[in-house]
């Protein structure tokens, strides 16, 4: 009786193990597609970021030659006597 018992309590150590690391498992693979859901969304907020740098800094770019070339214009004006 007392190695039937023991054989039942190994079975159900065994059980125990396996469904407690399938939920391990489980769990593991539920956090790894989190992840990679938000790094992706991550990567594509970098990608609209770098996109409206790339736009401000074309728009600094087209600024600056128009207010260079506007000083160069002034600078060249000649000037009325005083």
């Amino acid at each position: 009786a007392g190695e039937m018992q023991a054989v039942h309590l190994e079975e159900m150590r065994r059980e125990l193990r396996q469904r407690v690391e399938s939920e391990v498992r489980k769990e593991v693979e539920r956090e790894k597609q989190g992840l990679e859901a938000e790094r992706q969304q991550l990567r594509a907020e970098v990608e609209t970021l770098k996109e409206r740098e790339g736009d401000l800094q074309r728009r600094f770019e087209e600024e600056w030659a128009r207010m260079k070339s506007e000083f160069e214009a002034r600078a060249r004006r000649p000037r009325p006597p005083a």
